[in-house]
């Protein structure tokens, strides 16, 4: 929705940046989903939160220092190495839904488009994709979780955001490659 919405306002060239951004961050958001899930189930959701974020905000400022390439190269050794961890098991031991759930997760995800677009605004597009690739939704869904789950169902969610990324990741690179080229025969605006 994020690069949907900034290609529409600020042009495809930015949303091309914004995913690029977002594709080199996969590897903060590798190690959030490993250390943020298994703190949570150990720690606690309080400090397990405290860890990830650390962690997001540590790995974000070193990738954005080192080549892209590398960037890259390092999140694809990551995410290979991510979907053979095992995930934690959990016994099913839910509370009734509460409406609270689909609330958290609605409000995330219209927040990290608010956020992404917001900072992107201000700071530029590398900006913006660090706030766009941080897992805001997962962070939402996990919260949901723990609440009607446990922790360990919640370390769970997180951990198994780590399998899913591959696909964020080559969505990301595909559309920071293609953007620019599909629509570079667009008038400028003015």
């Amino acid at each position: 929705m994020t690069l949907a919405a900034t290609g529409v306002e600020s042009g495809w060239k930015t949303t091309a940046a914004l995913a690029e951004s977002s594709a080199i961050h996969v590897t903060a958001q590798v190690a959030f989903g490993i250390v943020t899930g298994q703190a949570v189930i150990k720690l606690g959701p309080w400090i397990g939160a405290v860890a990830g974020v650390a962690t997001y905000v540590s790995l974000s400022a070193v990738v954005v220092m080192v080549p892209r390439g590398l960037s890259i190269a390092t999140a694809i050794v990551l995410l290979l190495a991510g979907v053979v961890i095992p995930l934690p098991v959990s016994r099913s031991t839910s509370a009734p839904p509460r409406r609270t759930t689909t609330i958290i997760v609605c409000c995330a995800a219209a927040a990290i488009v608010l956020g992404t677009m917001s900072v992107s605004r201000a700071l530029g597009p590398t900006a913006g994709g660090a706030i766009g690739a941080f897992p805001t939704m997962c962070v939402a869904l996990a919260v949901a979780v723990i609440a009607e789950s446990g922790n360990r169902a919640g370390g769970a969610v997180l951990t198994g955001m780590v399998k899913c990324l591959p696909c964020y990741f080559v969505f990301a690179l595909s559309v920071s490659g293609l953007a620019p080229l599909r629509f570079s025969h667009q008038a400028p605006r003015t």
